[in-house]
């Protein structure tokens, strides 16, 4: 078979052209700068794109956060084109020299699903000023109720698998309360078993921990702050280690990082699982937000020059997004949630309404 470049017009003969022919939409094959001929190809089902020569997957543009042996398995269960594959010829053609636990093919198993789940578009929003939390499709259709009144929900986030939704309740003093509920409705579970005073809820990658922190408003003691794990299959909680004094916690997508607020202080702290240590990101507000491929951190700054503002993670490059001037925010978080589109594009509920002073003069007769 003859395989094409993408985006160029030449053609040549690829390594292994006796092979049949995949249907899927586009293959290519070329030719390394020494003369050597190599293999590519790249396959696109929806809005993905698998690069067998990068070994890499993105989805809408945007680079998938999928480690190499993931990407393999992806590959394998691909070239197949909807065949069987067993267990035991997955783990041969990704570990071929190698012997390693079947709980690593399991893991990029559930990876795999976790991402390519994310097509089925789903999103959770909080309906202003009522506080009820919603599920819909992105056109808005198949609008789900998920809560009632007086639960007040914010800042909802999907478990990876798209299967529950985690989010907690405002109010005051112990009223702060971490809650687990399907992706179909049914009767809100409280994350632990506390009894309030939580806040931030953030899923691990494998969707089987949670980070989140003691909520330092309308406290008695505001200092005592801190950020903590919780294993949702042992209920087990851990505190990270020098996490005293943050709060507001996020995950990255990748698992290699979590972010925290300092309290009082307008600083973004980062915590690095590698080596356990946190070092300041920048400086703002708000309850940040990673971007899909792990490489940036969104939050907001604050003041006459507020804005939306992004760093990189490797060099911490800082560069404004979005400005913010004029545009009044509206909702219970006003100021410090927002929300990111998978693209990276800032989304916020904005005030559009008027608000006019009236005087009466009244005249004595």
């Amino acid at each position: 078979m003859l395989l094409s470049i993408r985006g160029n017009s030449s053609y040549i003969r690829a390594v292994g052209a006796t092979r049949p022919q995949i249907a899927l939409k586009n293959s290519s094959g070329f030719s390394q700068g020494d003369g050597t001929l190599i293999q590519r190809e790249i396959f696109e089902f929806g809005s993905y794109v698998l690069d067998s020569e990068q070994m890499l997957l993105r989805r809408g543009g945007i680079l998938a956060p999928l480690q190499p042996r993931a990407v393999e398995t992806l590959l394998v269960l691909v070239r197949r084109n909807g065949g069987v594959v067993s267990k035991q010829e997955l783990m041969e053609a990704v570990w071929p020299d190698s012997f390693v636990e079947e709980g690593n093919l399991t893991q990029n198993i559930f990876v795999l699903r976790r991402e390519l789940g994310k097509t089925a578009k789903w999103i959770a929003y909080v309906a202003y000023p009522e506080g009820t939390l919603w599920r819909c499709r992105v056109d808005g259709s198949e609008r789900l109720q998920l809560t009632v009144p007086p639960m007040e929900v914010t800042v909802p986030t999907w478990s990876p698998d798209g299967g529950q939704i985690a989010f907690y309740v405002i109010g005051g003093a112990k009223q702060q309360r971490l809650y687990l509920i399907g992706a179909d409705g049914g009767t809100p579970r409280a994350a632990t078993s506390s009894d309030g005073g939580e806040m931030s809820a953030h899923w691990s990658p494998d969707g089987g921990s949670i980070l989140y922190s003691d909520f330092p408003f309308f406290s008695a003691t505001p200092g005592k702050v801190a950020v903590h794990r919780l294993d949702l299959k042992t209920q087990k909680i851990e505190t990270l280690p020098g996490s005293e004094g943050y709060f507001g916690p996020t995950w990255s997508p990748d698992g290699r990082f979590a972010t925290a607020m300092a309290l009082g202080r307008q600083q973004i702290m980062l915590f690095d699982f590698k080596t356990n240590a946190w070092s300041e990101l920048a400086k703002g507000s708000g309850l940040p937000r990673w971007s899909r491929d792990s490489q940036y951190l969104y939050y907001l700054r604050t003041g006459p020059g507020s804005a939306v503002m992004r760093v990189r993670l490797s060099d911490r490059r800082v560069e404004e997004v979005a400005n913010l001037r004029g545009v009044r925010q509206a909702g219970r978080l006003a100021g410090l949630d927002f929300g990111l589109t998978p693209e990276g594009d800032p989304l916020l509920l904005r005030d559009v309404g008027t608000q006019e002073v009236y005087s009466l003069k009244w005249e004595r007769h």
